[in-house]
């Protein structure tokens, strides 16, 4: 994070205005670059960016999600910004998790985030099939954990939620474990090319394979086993691949830079868009 006054961080932000629009697709950043809550982020960002990724959180002794003031805001600041929003369910939702009170737990929350985002406008849902508990212990039994998925999904479609909101993510585990119930439920993906990378799964194949049904793109850098840093010339690579594959496939959705420090964010658009265009002037 920052220690930068609002205006400081206005400032740095300016150059990136001339760039709002200027994509096949809408380019966004997470809504935890300025430290405070989700309105200031979105004042600032909103500014410069075409799309806000929302992170949302619900625990015991902290909530960021909007209440009705906060929600008629986001909506004032979407219509004069000509800004979207995507949400970022909570991480702490377990919906594969074998203990049945934590999956009902995990399935409200889903739905009550769903519902106060469709509020403001919201479509794009990033959804995770998470693949550990509460206490991070890997999933030992891989058919209850994908029977737990079943269950959830089938509740959180019958309760009202719309199949294509739900982006699903590519996290640690390999993509095939779930893609079967992407497909059979109708579902929406989010592709995050720092997680094939940082995990050592094949980017191009999962761009050809997956880019098609994807409604959010995450990127953010990789440097010596760690995601979600500030993108550079090792990531040079994974984007000329997406820029040919979102060519071919004619992608308009959503492309998050998803970091959470304002000097990565500069550092990766920056990256970004040099990138974007020696990629240009290469066709």
């Amino acid at each position: 994070m920052t220690d930068l006054s609002m205006d400081q961080v206005r400032t740095k932000l300016e150059p990136i205005a001339a760039w709002k629009g200027k994509f096949p697709f809408r380019l966004g950043a997470t809504s935890y670059i300025y430290p405070g809550e989700l309105i200031p982020n979105v004042e600032l960002l909103s500014e410069v960016f075409d799309e806000i990724q929302l992170l949302l959180f619900e625990g015991k002794s902290y909530s960021n999600i909007p209440g009705p003031a906060e929600t008629e805001e986001l909506n004032r600041l979407s219509l004069s910004r000509k800004v979207s929003y995507t949400v970022h369910l909570p991480l702490d939702a377990y919906p594969g998790h074998e203990t049945e009170a934590i999956r009902k737990e995990s399935v409200e929350m889903i739905r009550r985030i769903y519902d106060i985002g469709v509020t403001f406008g919201c479509q794009r849902f990033v959804f995770h099939y998470a693949n550990r508990s509460p206490e991070v212990a890997p999933v030992g039994n891989r058919r209850k954990w994908r029977e737990q998925l079943v269950r959830s999904t089938e509740e959180l479609l019958s309760g009202g939620i719309q199949p294509a909101h739900l982006c699903v993510e590519n996290l640690s585990y390999p993509f095939y474990w779930v893609e079967d119930l992407v497909s059979q439920y109708s579902l929406s993906k989010c592709i995050d090319l720092g997680h094939l990378r940082v995990n050592c799964f094949p980017v191009r194949p999962h761009l050809k394979k997956h880019l098609s049904g994807s409604r959010v793109l995450h990127l953010h850098g990789v440097q010596k086993g760690r995601d979600h840093v500030a993108m550079c010339g090792k990531d040079a690579k994974s984007l000329i691949w997406l820029f040919d594959e979102m060519k071919e496939k004619n992608y308009c959705e959503t492309v998050i830079l998803e970091l959470f420090q304002l000097d990565h964010l500069l550092k990766s658009f920056s990256f970004f868009t040099k990138m974007w265009k020696k990629w240009q002037t290469s066709l």
